[in-house]
């Protein structure tokens, strides 16, 4: 059997309240980013911070990510039902989720959201939004079908 401890097992009899807050607040900071990098290590979710708080979207909900034009770091999480403005960055994306895939110097796409690509136009199309779309380089293009298509398999 495997016993663990928790770090709030520790705090010992302060007689200080402030050394007692203190202690609290430094053992809850631990166990929040404990839950946080578990949180971060799920492949099956995009997790994310607004303003202090966690948010997760299951990969299946993602249709593609897009850099915010004129902007540093900023990119919007484009889902199936919603469209969410983030801090960070692509490349920080790309390699936090390796299933995602660039196809365009500004965006990433969900392969499993792909519906089709219209390969004259240069464009993806995705099976719940038909009239959403995201451009694909012509240098990615072939990698791009190839990945896709052992994807859908």
């Amino acid at each position: 059997m495997k016993h663990r401890l928790a770090p709030l097992d520790y705090i010992f009899d302060l007689t200080n309240d402030d050394l007692v807050e203190e202690a609290i607040r430094k053992d809850i900071n631990i166990a929040l980013k404990r839950t946080v990098d578990h949180m971060y290590n799920n492949p099956e979710k995009f997790v994310y911070k607004l303003q202090n708080c966690y948010y997760d979207v299951p990969m299946s909900e993602i249709l593609y990510i897009a850099s915010k034009p004129n902007y540093v770091n900023r990119v919007i999480l484009y889902t199936k039902n919603a469209a969410i403005e983030l801090n960070d960055s692509l490349s920080n994306i790309e390699k936090r989720h390796p299933t995602l895939f660039r196809s365009h110097k500004g965006f990433i796409v969900n392969l499993s959201a792909v519906n089709y690509v219209d390969v004259q136009a240069n464009c993806i199309y995705f099976r719940s939004h038909e009239e959403l779309f995201c451009p694909i380089s012509v240098r990615k293009k072939q990698r791009f079908k190839e990945i896709w298509r052992q994807e859908k398999l």
